[in-house]
């Protein structure tokens, strides 16, 4: 199981890397659209593996885990804020628009994303490894 988690580990670090790479995007050049568009693609399946694997587990553990089904709540109400905020990100730049506003909003929607990535990480992720491990022994 920690070959799953290494995987969506490698994922994060490709999506933050995908952000970086765009906060120098010209939103109004003609590959714009196309960039945009790959990382929408590469965040969406990477969420699905997630809430098709880990999550799950998770879930039927916390049956019998207050304190782990308070933190899936808090992170599954994070992933829908997180999603919505990245989808009105794209309606309103898949055509272009201000340089200005779309660098600030790339600059915003990366630090979330690192975060976000990094307390998943941190605590999704471990509690995951201990209940597989702690199921295998």
């Amino acid at each position: 199981m920690s070959d799953l988690i290494h995987e969506l580990e490698s994922e994060h670090a490709s999506l933050v890397d995908s952000f970086n790479k765009i906060k120098r995007l010209e939103i109004n050049s003609d590959g714009a659209p196309v960039q945009l568009q790959s990382i929408k693609v590469a965040l969406l399946a990477h969420l699905k593996k997630e809430n098709e694997t880990v999550y799950p587990k998770l879930r039927e553990e916390s049956f019998n885990n207050l304190q782990l089904q308070r933190i899936l709540d808090l992170f599954a109400r994070d992933i829908v804020r997180l999603a919505t905020v990245f989808i009105q990100f794209l309606d309103r730049y898949s055509h272009g628009g201000s340089q200005s506003d779309y660098t600030r909003d790339i600059n915003r929607l990366s630090m979330i994303m690192s975060a976000f990535a990094r307390r998943e990480e941190d605590i999704i992720f471990s509690a995951y490894k201990d209940f597989t491990i702690g199921r295998a022994a």
